[in-house]
């Protein structure tokens, strides 16, 4: 099963094995809907938006959870939220956002628990004058002051994930930033610089130790993240929005677009080796920016979100589009799959 979100501000279900939408679209966001993501469980999903919300959605009735007598609604941000993460037990959720600020929050509480924040939140691609960023360890009332204060973002909040064992929190910004925070302590571990660009996306391998970023300088960067080290880089043609790991680690999925004046369209999705950073796919059929991709465990399949309003499913044993699915009537920002 198959979940999108688009800038149409709606969310959708799809049927992967019969290539078809499975209910009327989900409108209950009052804005572009960012991103979408199953619960490692598959009991729920979350979504946020630029209404400045994250929602947690029951797949059963496709209607917003209830916590006690409330809906499943956070809204502890005060600009738009751009991405939503959960930990591995399926326990706290993360949302970066658009008011520079990373929330980590308790799923059955919907209340922060910890909270990295910053001052300049919105980045608007201009040369600005920006404020120091501070990240803040607030109490699980989140009422009394912060108990440590270290540097943070300079601008909104791209990208925010768990690591593997959820004793980290790893976000990206338009800062070109990528910060590396330890969720016990309160404390920043690292602050890896070296993206020229925004950091659009970024995803922890199942091999412990490594971690993947995405930028608009056209290059996907692999970290040994307790080192501070960085692999040799990915390069593409245009911007990189998206990046994900293979199952096992050994390769990295990239979704790519265009630059505004480039010549020739470059919207594809990109397979590639780690090891010998050989390309082993590239996958063309959008016609704009793809923004989203995805591995849908238990199959040879990959589905792929664009800007040109699509979803595609490919086979990675072949390379060939399997299906195009229709139905979103703007941009397609995010995906997220389950095995059905």
């Amino acid at each position: 099963m198959l979940v999108s979100g688009g800038r149409d501000c709606s969310i959708r279900v799809w049927e992967l094995r019969t290539r078809t939408q499975l209910l009327r679209p989900l409108n209950d966001h009052d804005a572009i809907v960012t991103c979408v993501r199953w619960s490692p469980q598959g009991d729920a999903v979350a979504s946020c938006s630029y209404d400045g919300t994250a929602r947690l959605w029951d797949p059963k009735t496709w209607k917003v959870l209830k916590t006690g007598s409330s809906a499943a609604i956070f809204r502890q941000h005060t600009d738009c939220v751009n991405e939503v993460a959960w930990s591995g037990d399926g326990k706290q959720l993360a949302s970066g956002g658009d008011d520079g600020m990373v929330n980590v929050w308790g799923r059955e509480t919907m209340k922060v628990v910890r909270s990295f924040q910053g001052h300049d939140g919105r980045n608007d691609c201009k040369c600005s004058r920006q404020e120091d960023v501070n990240f803040n360890w607030w109490c699980d009332s989140f009422r009394r002051e912060p108990s440590c204060t270290v540097q943070g973002h300079r601008g909104t909040v791209r990208t925010v994930a768990f690591s593997n064992n959820g004793s980290m929190i790893a976000s990206g910004s338009w800062d070109q930033s990528l910060k590396l925070w330890d969720l016990e302590s309160g404390k920043l571990v690292y602050t890896f610089m070296g993206h020229l660009a925004s950091v659009n996306s970024l995803a922890f391998s199942p091999r412990e130790g490594l971690l993947a970023t995405a930028s608009d300088d056209k290059i996907v960067k692999i970290w040994e993240f307790m080192g501070g080290k960085v692999l040799p880089s990915f390069q593409h043609e245009g911007p990189v929005h998206c990046v994900r790991f293979s199952g096992d680690g050994a390769r990295i999925m990239t979704a790519c677009g265009s630059s505004l004046f480039q010549k020739e369209r470059n919207d594809n999705i990109k397979i590639w080796d780690i090891e010998t950073r050989a390309e082993i796919f590239t996958f063309t059929g959008h016609t704009d920016d793809v923004l989203a991709v995805e591995a849908v465990a238990g199959t040879n399949l990959i589905a792929s979100g664009s800007k040109d309003k699509s979803i595609r499913l490919w086979d990675v044993t072949s390379g060939q589009c399997v299906a195009a699915l229709q139905g979103h009537m703007d941009t397609v920002n995010s995906l997220s799959a389950k095995s059905e």
